[in-house]
């Protein structure tokens, strides 16, 4: 195991779920030539010199033909992190996270996006039903989109196609100095960008 990724994950032990670090950005890119749909998900982080750090944290694996469209986020070693699976009613789609013993941690509904754009409208919600976090209007010619605090309106995520040179690629830009919630959790956020990215291709490879 990579020994950045070894530092990074926390828990695992005793019954625990393993927890990713709160970082800078999360992105997941597609790996080709896979039997399944895979994406190799990666951290970024930024050091006391302001240049980024990238972790590698495992991948995210679909189940091919699932109807439910299940997919896992396994850390490097193998541990499950988390997990989604998902329905869809016209034009939403909502997507179920379970943690790694299948405990229910939040619903994101993704409203389909207008053809104009590349990212969809979310809204984050608790096992209650409460609206946590919700995305407004995309911007950036349609490549990007603002999770905000439902609380506040503050700005917590934007998330975006594309990351530097992955054009392919989905990311999650954390602000920074804002509280933790559903929001911007970042297995929430890994599970959000794999459904992204994973959209039509029945769990199957490229």
């Amino acid at each position: 195991m990579n020994a950045l990724a070894d530092a990074a994950f926390t828990g695992g032990t005793n019954g625990t779920c393993l927890e990713p670090p709160r970082l800078h950005a999360y992105f997941v890119h597609q790996l080709f030539w896979t039997w399944v749909h895979t994406l190799e998900v990666s951290g970024v982080s930024m050091g006391e010199d302001g240049k980024e750090k990238t972790i590698p944290l495992g991948r995210v694996t679909s189940a091919p033909f699932s109807f439910i469209n299940l997919q896992e986020w396994r850390a490097p070693d193998g541990k499950l992190v988390i997990m989604s699976h998902q329905d869809a009613i016209s034009t939403v789609t909502n997507i179920y996270v379970e943690d790694c013993r299948k405990k229910a941690i939040a619903t994101v509904s993704e409203q389909l996006a207008p053809s104009s754009s590349a990212v969809s409208q979310y809204t984050i919600q608790n096992t209650e039903g409460d609206i946590i976090g919700i995305s407004t209007m995309s911007r950036n010619f349609g490549t990007e989109v603002d999770i905000n605090d439902q609380r506040t309106g503050k700005r917590l995520v934007t998330v975006s196609k594309g990351w530097g040179e992955l054009t392919d690629a989905w990311s999650a830009t954390f602000r920074d100095g804002e509280h933790e919630s559903l929001a911007n959790e970042p297995r929430v956020l890994v599970m959000l960008l794999a459904a992204a990215s994973a959209a039509g291709a029945w769990g199957l490879g490229g």
